[in-house]
């Protein structure tokens, strides 16, 4: 009979100390190059509330642009637009400013979308509202250029409604802006899309009426002169889909659909355009009838046809919502492609309200991997850390992704921060110890849409000049903590957790499947496993402590 060999407790934890130190050949080539940092205004005290509208790539100069906005009040109207650029290491580099509006009376700035142009110059869209809280409130569209140290080179506006996103066309050196209503439902609402020149100069309007109310969500530049593709939000009576448009270079209608199955409510948040022909869109579905809220991955092919729907839940856990998407397709491996999707889920158990997700999937929507990358401690109440915006870095096959970060206490909102992480596209792990990332299995199911042609085309509508002023503002960053008040060490917290004896253990593979649940640290079935890297997740009577990193040789 085969003799067993047993691993002892004081054994196995000193040999995954010793194995910690040791990485895989494959694996060498990542160590350093993963961040997770979380942001706030250096110059000011909280309370400050951040929120992510969008996130653009500066290739040229290796830069995450953050857009958004900032209030100093929850409640307050007053608001003001931000853009924020890291470096790949997470630290802030330039365009460190915020939008302040001073003129017409309007204070405050509703933030839409940023983009970059090929001299490294930021352009963002957006509006200027009365009152943000308002739906009824009069709005002023506006779209504004920033030289390359974040000072404003010019700024257009038209008047009513709002800016929702905007894209760099590097075939024609200008820029696509969607707009649309901001306000109530009232009656029939135009979609509007402008290009302009990198100068701010009108070079063609188009509007798109439907006897609907059209929201607009995204708008995508297409390689080698194909056109744009518009996303949007068609809305009769209150029964949301995804309205997608393809428009040539000239803003004509290639093709335009909205998908629904006319029972549910789609909330469209994103969407995406893979090189190899493919469409995604993402957001969150609600069913009146069973009151069902899923998160879904639309796909269609570039004839408008549609391919799938996939709607998507955290295993036994809460609700799952998606907020961005991004297609990728690594720079070697021809196999690896597909799309990257960020959003939140709630956990089953534990304090936090919601925890940020991450997983990606192949061109099918088939899950290959799912991480959480929330850094909540475990012993702070009504947590919520989202994934609102994520992109693929071109060429360094990684992603960044950008969220929020929001502490209630007593059912009021404390404190909001932006947070940024960056991560390979192969197994999505950050490398820092496990400390932001830890597997989470996905579960997903098949939907079917009916689809019906819908649009009808004029041309309307002019620029103004427009000037507001803006204020450079500073930005403190820091790896895997919340406590910007530098009262609260995050390392002593998790000394502490370390500290107490775990009891259980879960050990996870890096395409995020449970290999083993273990009792009392009996780790002896380990020495079967593969050589590789492995999560190691440690528990006493059932609540989480710490989580660590190990290599088996």
């Amino acid at each position: 009979m085969k003799q067993q060999n047993f691993i002892s407790k004081q054994q196995c934890l000193g040999l995954f100390q010793l194995l910690l130190i040791l990485m895989l050949p494959g694996l060498q080539r990542a160590t350093g190059q993963t961040y997770k940092m979380y942001h706030k205004a250096a110059s000011s005290i909280n309370p400050l509330y951040f929120s992510v509208k969008d996130l653009a790539f500066n290739p040229s100069l290796e830069g995450i642009v953050i857009g958004g906005e900032l209030r100093y009040q929850t409640t307050s109207n007053q608001a003001y637009g931000y853009t924020f650029e890291t470096g790949l290491d997470g630290y802030e580099s330039r365009n460190q400013s915020i939008i302040v509006n001073t003129t017409n009376g309007r204070d405050a700035f509703n933030f839409g979308g940023v983009a970059l142009d090929a001299n490294n110059k930021t352009y963002i869209c957006g509006s200027y509202a009365s009152d943000l809280n308002n739906p009824n409130a009069m709005t002023e569209k506006t779209i504004s250029g920033l030289d390359v140290d974040g000072k404003l080179m010019w700024a257009k506006m038209e008047g009513s409604h709002h800016f929702g996103d905007i894209t760099y066309d590097r075939d024609d050196n200008a820029l696509i802006a969607i707009g649309s209503p901001d306000g109530v439902w009232t009656a029939s609402q135009p979609l509007s899309i402008v290009k302009i020149g990198t100068d701010g100069a009108l070079m063609r309007y188009k509007t798109i009426y439907d006897p609907v109310y059209s929201n607009s969500v995204k708008v995508v530049d297409l390689p080698s002169n194909q056109g744009y593709l518009i996303c949007a939000v068609f809305d009769t009576m209150g029964l949301k889909a995804p309205y997608i448009i393809h428009l040539d270079q000239g803003l004509r209608t290639i093709w335009s659909f909205v998908y629904s199955d006319f029972l549910q409510e789609f909330d469209v948040q994103d969407m995406a355009y893979h090189e190899d022909g493919y469409i995604a869109v993402v957001g969150n579905s609600y069913d009146p009838i069973t009151e069902d809220t899923d998160a879904f991955l639309m796909s269609l092919d570039m004839s408008g046809n549609f391919r799938f729907m996939r709607k998507y839940q955290v295993d036994r856990q809460g609700q799952t919502e998606h907020y961005g998407v991004a297609a990728f397709s690594h720079s070697v491996d021809s196999t690896l492609k597909g799309f990257l999707i960020s959003g939140a889920f709630e956990p089953a158990q534990g304090t936090a309200m919601k925890h940020a997700i991450v997983f990606q999937t192949d061109l099918e929507g088939t899950p290959e991997w799912s991480h959480d990358y929330s850094n909540l401690p475990g012993q702070d109440f009504e947590e919520i850390e989202e994934a609102k915006r994520i992109i693929f870095l071109n060429g360094k096959d990684m992603f960044a992704v950008a969220g929020e970060y929001t502490r209630y206490l007593q059912g009021q909102q404390a404190r909001k921060f932006i947070w940024s992480a960056k991560a390979s596209i192969r197994k999505g792990q950050l490398v820092d110890d496990g400390l932001c990332s830890s597997p989470v299995k996905i579960n997903y199911l098949s939907d079917t849409l009916g689809i019906y042609k819908a649009g009808q085309d004029s041309t309307i509508g002019s620029l103004t000049n427009f000037s507001y002023g803006f204020t450079d503002v500073g930005f403190h960053s820091q790896a895997c903590s919340y406590d910007f008040n530098d009262h609260s060490d995050r390392a002593t917290n998790l000394e502490n957790l370390r500290s107490q004896t775990p009891d259980a253990m879960e050990v996870f593979d890096l395409s995020g499947r449970k290999i083993t649940n273990t009792t009392n640290l009996d780790v002896s079935q380990l020495k079967d496993l593969q050589r590789g890297l492995y999560l190691l997740r440690y528990f006493k009577q059932g609540t989480f402590l710490y989580s660590e990193k190990v290599v088996l040789p």
